[in-house]
């Protein structure tokens, strides 16, 4: 509460110089602006919440089945997990704006070259994140705690498994 107390603290002087162009204004509903953003957010609404689900869902089953060092094991390899997918999703993004230019702009050659080089450094960073958790996944697991020797044990097995969907990730 008090680090985003003081950000908000902080970007509010922007209000206070003579230099904004952004000004505080009253807010009016405007229900017909409602619908549309209401319409437009609903499909992220119903994703959120279906990976909501799954996640309580996923606890649940893998508490039944592992036990609570399971579902911890699993939470250190989901934090791991997240890192690695931000990563091919910097990838994608930095991308995307090439080749939706180059499709508008009916340049087939540069699109597909730009789509072809996105693939190999996708592989590349697969390849290379592969082998750099395969070698050090008992420190990355480290990283997130000190877990008993079975939640380490599994963590760094699943990790060791899972790493090998990472060689089609960035490609997908």
């Amino acid at each position: 509460i008090v680090s985003a107390s003081l950000a908000l603290l902080v970007l509010l002087t922007h209000f206070f110089k003579k230099t904004n162009n952004l000004k505080l204004t009253r807010f009016r509903w405007n229900t017909k602006l409602l619908g549309s953003i209401v319409l437009i957010g609903f499909p992220s609404f119903l994703a959120e919440l279906g990976m909501s689900v799954f996640s309580i869902a996923h606890n649940i089953s893998l508490d039944r089945i592992a036990g609570t060092d399971g579902v911890a094991s699993f939470t250190v390899l989901n934090y791991i997990h997240g890192v690695v997918l931000l990563a091919f999703l910097g990838l994608a993004s930095a991308a995307q704006p090439l080749v939706s230019y180059y499709h508008g702009a009916k340049q087939m050659d540069r699109e597909k070259q730009t789509i072809r080089l996105a693939s190999r450094t996708a592989l590349a960073c697969g390849v290379l994140l592969l082998l750099v958790v395969q070698l050090g996944a008992p420190y990355f697991v480290q990283i997130f705690g000190n877990f008993s020797d079975s939640v380490t044990d599994n963590a760094v097995y699943g990790l060791r498994i899972f790493t090998f969907a990472y060689l089609f990730m960035g490609i997908n």
